[in-house]
């Protein structure tokens, strides 16, 4: 098992890096992000000391047989025996130092086909910090290969803002690749059997583009660095269209549906739905949550929203007529006026959901026209109005936008964020007029 050490680094404006030393293979790269996916919404929350996830659950995100149980031990063994560095700075300018297990336990009752596992407290601040660790998209990772793809991947994605990994040595980057002092010794060997392939995994599967440059001395590579940007602003980069617009929109729900918890089986019955029943519900339940809606399971409320379509014309017309009905009336209001067809009532909640769509839309639109300034001064606003309201993620929420990872956090806070901001621009409009 590696004991070399996962490195959580900072650099100028306060943004980390992820740095990843030890031979770890792709199925425990690709379970450590699942695992801490799966935990993230709970990792502020002290009084909950271990995560759970069902064994099925792991197995099927990243391709394994659950039945398997030897190497899924072995896997979470191999998670345990890998060490944290961190070394960052406080809100205060201090510079803080610490190590830690990467999972402090993980634990399996036989018959329950459940896993219990644990990170340690100050880990879990780190983890749930946008400014300093990165969430990795799990409908991007399924499509690598190979484990030093993954690893690659995992350390440029962080830059993909800053747009370079700044440069580091030709040893720290076979460490933070997974290969061993034994492999590859000569550095073209290792260029050509691991850099350049990962390099190209990453180019055509993921969303970043990335480009290698070296630095020499005495005409020996010492040091490598890779520019970074995201998919769309790298010239040639392949389009939706070209991965397959129907494979690139489920691989993106897929994603969204791990996020929200949901288990592998409910996942694939709501892959059989139509796209736009999914996208909206959890649209739905995002909505919930932004607005403080206290959700015990969020992966069972999920499912239930999506399966019984609570955003569709059906639930929203059985919810009006069951509000309408007095339950012994007979079909009669409460107040004896007679309730409206149920037709008029589908049709008057289509009606209302359009035009609430189109309202959102409407201020989405005027937020991607605002320069940098006004958006500096729509976020602050935005912070303050949550803040307000005493929205439990608006620290989390502050953090985020001022290392500019908004695009990080996850359901409830994305979510309140952008309901904030609608407000706040609306609020703009009808001052101006």
């Amino acid at each position: 098992m590696s004991t070399a050490p996962l490195e959580i680094l900072e650099i100028k404006k306060h943004v980390g890096a992820i740095h990843m030393k030890g031979g770890l293979s792709l199925l425990q790269r690709k379970a450590a992000n699942v695992l801490l996916l799966r935990a993230y919404d709970e990792l502020p929350d002290d009084s909950v000391k271990e995560h759970t996830i069902r064994l099925s659950d792991l197995a099927d995100t990243v391709g394994f047989n659950s039945n398997d149980h030897e190497l899924l031990k072995a896997t979470l063994s191999a998670l345990v025996d890998v060490k944290v560095v961190w070394n960052v700075l406080d809100p205060e300018g201090r510079r803080e130092w610490g190590v830690s297990a990467l999972l402090a336990s993980a634990r399996i009752k036989e018959g329950t086909g459940v896993c219990r596992y644990a990170y340690t407290p100050p880990l879990r601040e780190l983890l749930y910090n946008p400014a300093i660790y990165a969430r990795i998209n799990l409908a991007v990772q399924t499509r690598f290969t190979s484990g030093a793809a993954l690893a690659l991947y995992e350390n440029c994605f962080r830059f993909r803002r800053t747009g370079s990994t700044g440069w580091i040595s030709v040893d720290d980057w076979r460490g933070l690749l997974g290969v061993g002092d034994d492999q590859y010794p000569e550095y073209k060997r290792f260029r050509s059997k691991v850099l350049a392939p990962a390099v190209d995994q990453i180019n055509e599967h993921s969303d970043i583009r990335v480009e290698m440059e070296t630095r020499r001395e005495r005409r020996r590579v010492v040091a490598i660095r890779f520019a970074v940007a995201p998919a769309a602003a790298e010239p040639g980069a392949l389009t939706d269209g070209e991965l397959g617009e129907a494979e690139a929109r489920e691989a993106a729900l897929r994603g969204r549906c791990v996020e929200f918890g949901l288990t592998a089986s409910q996942i694939r019955e709501a892959m059989g739905l139509p796209p736009e029943q999914v996208e909206r519900n959890l649209a739905h339940v995002e909505g919930d949550l932004a607005r403080g809606k206290k959700i015990g399971k969020l992966g069972a409320y999920a499912y239930r929203a999506i399966a019984e379509d609570w955003a569709g014309s059906k639930r929203a017309a059985d919810q009006t007529q069951a509000s309408l009905f007095d339950g012994a009336s007979g079909g009669v209001a409460a107040q004896g006026t007679p309730s409206p067809p149920a037709s008029e009532v589908v049709s008057g909640e289509a009606a209302r959901r359009d035009r609430e769509a189109a309202e959102a839309a409407r201020l989405d639109a005027v937020l991607a026209e605002l320069d940098i300034e006004a958006q500096g001064v729509l976020d602050a606003e935005a912070v303050r109005a949550l803040r307000g309201r005493a929205h439990p993620g608006w620290q989390e929420i502050e953090r985020a936008i001022e290392v500019g990872l908004e695009d990080e956090l996850g359901p409830a806070s994305g979510g309140a964020l952008r309901m904030a901001r609608r407000d706040v621009i609306a609020a703009w409009l009808e001052r101006d007029g």
